[in-house]
């Protein structure tokens, strides 16, 4: 079967070069959304498994998230079962605040 190039007389100045460029900007900002939904979805930037820390030492720890989200309420554990006085002290740097 031939194919016969039909001649126009628009002048169409279509730039696919362009188009093309357009098209994998477009892929790469579809892959970019997936990956942003699912890093939230996991934790990323808020409750999540990738936020959730936990740090043990000597029978003593702390568990905490480690992203959090400005205005939402955080709970941070400590827990200690080698406490030999009746008084703990605990210190927290005020640039976590």
């Amino acid at each position: 079967m031939k194919t016969e190039k039909i001649p126009h007389t628009l002048e169409l100045d279509e730039k696919i070069e362009l188009q093309s460029i357009g098209w994998a900007l477009q892929r790469i900002s579809w892959v970019m959304i997936a990956v942003f939904i699912v890093l939230a979805s996991l934790g990323l930037f808020g409750n999540g498994p990738l936020s959730y820390q936990e740090r043990y030492k000597n029978g003593s720890g702390v568990e905490f998230e480690k992203y959090l989200r400005n205005g939402s309420v955080h709970e941070v554990i400590f827990a200690g079962d080698s406490i030999k006085d009746e008084s703990l002290i605990i210190k927290i740097p005020q640039s976590y605040f």
